[in-house]
């Protein structure tokens, strides 16, 4: 039986924002949630500073923890399974892959285009 989720376009959300520029990346994942409960197709695509959301053990400026780690522990439960990030923003933030706290998929540049283009909706946080 085929469901109406696969009837839906696709939603990728851009995080661009670090855990350190306010609520962007935080607004970003609750929309995440909330697309995919209403039957989104959704995939995130964590770029430039928006990758330090996916690193561990993070602090503001006066010491309290700024982890997604709790909402990125969940995304699958709602069924978003593909969490993007091009490896030239890893390369240029000096990130090795090793040192984020989920598994992503690593791109090269033509998939990130690839992905941009084919998503029926793009929204950037």
């Amino acid at each position: 039986m085929e469901t109406h989720a696969s009837l839906l376009p696709t939603t990728l959300i851009v995080l661009r924002h670090s855990p350190h520029c306010g609520r962007w990346l935080a607004e970003g994942l609750d929309l995440a949630l909330v697309s995919a409960v209403f039957g989104q197709e959704v995939k995130l695509l964590f770029m430039g500073q928006g990758i330090f959301g996916l690193i561990q053990n993070q602090h503001d400026a006066v010491g309290q923890p700024l982890s997604t780690s709790a909402v990125l522990d969940t995304v699958g439960m709602y069924g978003i399974n593909e969490l993007l990030v091009p490896k030239s923003d890893l390369i240029s933030l000096g990130i090795d892959q090793n040192d984020l706290m989920v598994d992503v998929s690593v791109i090269d540049d033509a998939k990130v285009r690839a992905y941009l283009a084919n998503a029926g909706h793009v929204l950037t946080f």
